[in-house]
């Protein structure tokens, strides 16, 4: 398994863009000449075409048991490539989630954020951080755990998104548990403010 990060400045000096493109066919592009890019420097060589099957989830044409996935922010691109079916997102700390909780969370999720967010929040000594503000960040890791794992399995947001619980058992900036037949691993990035998750399959 392999994934790295880059902002979308760094990606436009590194590619040549077509600028009469719109924004998010440039973002596209970049992600996956990034995508190439990190491949060719791991040592693989082979016909790059991508499809994308019925639901979106992308593959290689002619490579099909190397498995990949992208994900973007407004600034930042990240990548993903593994031998097993991998997905990955990224995520600034978003605000307001309670309403995105209660909407497309799992019970078992919803009542995981909430409780780490009040045990948390009594617990802190922190002073720079609100309990509204510890319960977005709770939330936007979980969301970034659950958009990585539905690219894992290519069902999309569309499909189920509220079915599987992957709450991890306790709240860290950093994650690495086993969950519905998934490796998952998260880290937030604090000079960024931006949550990287994969979701690795074990099957």
């Amino acid at each position: 398994m392999y994934f790295n990060v880059s902002s979308i400045e760094c990606l436009r000096r590194e590619f040549s863009v077509d600028y009469t493109l719109t924004k998010r066919e440039q973002v596209s592009f970049l992600a996956r000449a990034f995508l190439v890019s990190e491949l060719k420097k791991q040592g693989f060589s082979f016909d790059f075409n991508i499809e994308t099957t019925p639901k979106g989830k992308p593959y290689f044409v002619n490579k099909r048991d190397m498995f990949f996935s992208l994900s973007h922010t407004a600034d930042f691109v990240a990548v993903a490539f593994s031998l097993r079916s991998i997905g990955i997102d990224i995520e600034h700390s978003r605000k307001g989630m309670e309403a995105v909780v209660n909407r497309f969370f799992h019970s078992g999720e919803r009542e995981y954020v909430f409780s780490q967010a009040e045990l948390i929040t009594a617990a802190s000594d922190e002073g720079d951080m609100t309990s509204t503000q510890i319960f977005d960040r709770i939330a936007t890791q979980l969301w970034t755990v659950k958009e990585a794992y539905v690219k894992m399995t290519g069902t999309g947001i569309a499909n189920n998104f509220s079915s599987v619980d992957l709450s991890p058992e306790n709240f860290n900036p950093n994650q690495n548990y086993v969950k519905e037949n998934a490796r998952i691993i998260s880290y937030y990035d604090k000079e960024k403010d931006l949550f990287v998750s994969l979701a690795i399959s074990l099957v």
